[in-house]
């Protein structure tokens, strides 16, 4: 991508960040990291008092074009863009507040994005988790057959670690990012950084 959000710093990389590579994450997209010491997340097992799960077919792929795509789309407001996956343990942990976070976020004007990084074969499994977890989140799944492309889109300093969150401003620039777990401060302190938004016919 030859746009700001590639060559803009990251402003900020959490403490807890774990450091898996993308690519090693696509080769093995139902295993998650494990730091040293520490015993690898396992994808939570359905109960029989889950909620249905919804059609397969509503997840939708996004590419790295269809990134860009959404970012252009949003201009004019502040965009969050979230990345996550199913069988990243911090990532489930951390959903109903992203989800909490999410619409606070658009109630204040700003566009917010959340995008899996599952394998698109696992669909029903990845929406069952946001129909539980985090309803309002959008329910996008990234497409890709570069990691190291999709990794520079976002910022070359970026090593594909998730959760992982991206700021971009009302002109398409990336402001701030936090590579980790958000804690209330940082919810806090992104909220308070939105802008006035303006063209109401904006995605959401």
């Amino acid at each position: 991508m030859t746009g700001p959000a590639r060559s803009a710093p990251l402003i900020r990389r959490a403490k807890r960040a774990r450091k898996a590579i993308l690519m090693a994450l696509a080769l093995c997209p139902w295993t998650s990291y494990a730091a040293p010491g520490k015993p690898a997340a396992r994808p939570p097992r359905a109960t029989p008092t889950a909620p249905a799960r919804p059609p397969a077919d509503q997840l939708t792929p996004l590419d790295v074009k269809g990134l860009g795509e959404q970012i252009q789309k949003a201009r004019g407001r502040d965009l969050f863009l979230h990345l996550w996956a199913s069988w990243c343990g911090p990532c489930l942990e951390e959903l109903p507040d992203v989800d909490r976070f999410a619409r606070e976020a658009r109630a204040r004007g700003a566009v917010f994005l959340s995008v899996s990084l599952d394998d698109p074969k696992r669909a029903a499994h990845v929406l069952d988790v946001l129909h539980r977890r985090a309803p309002n989140l959008t329910p996008f799944v990234a497409r890709f057959d570069d990691p190291d492309k999709f990794i520079a889109f976002f910022s070359t300093e970026w090593e594909g670690a998730i959760p992982a969150l991206f700021f971009y401003d009302r002109q398409g620039h990336l402001r701030d990012s936090i590579v980790g777990e958000l804690e209330n401060g940082d919810i806090r302190r992104l909220l308070a950084a939105i802008s006035i938004a303006s063209a109401p016919d904006s995605p959401r």
